[in-house]
């Protein structure tokens, strides 16, 4: 069993201009059928 990562990323730039919000926070989706990973145990946070 693994336990939970969040990997929290401070920029001093903007990464995502078209969105409003000063933390966007983000899961894991495969790439060609996009479906979601199925377990939430991995998040990027960018502040």
């Amino acid at each position: 069993m693994l336990n939970p990562v969040i990997g929290l990323i401070i920029t001093d730039f903007e990464m995502f201009s078209g969105l409003d919000k000063i933390i966007s926070r983000f899961l894991l989706k495969e790439k060609d059928y996009l479906i979601d990973y199925p377990i939430y145990d991995i998040e990027l946070v960018f502040v």
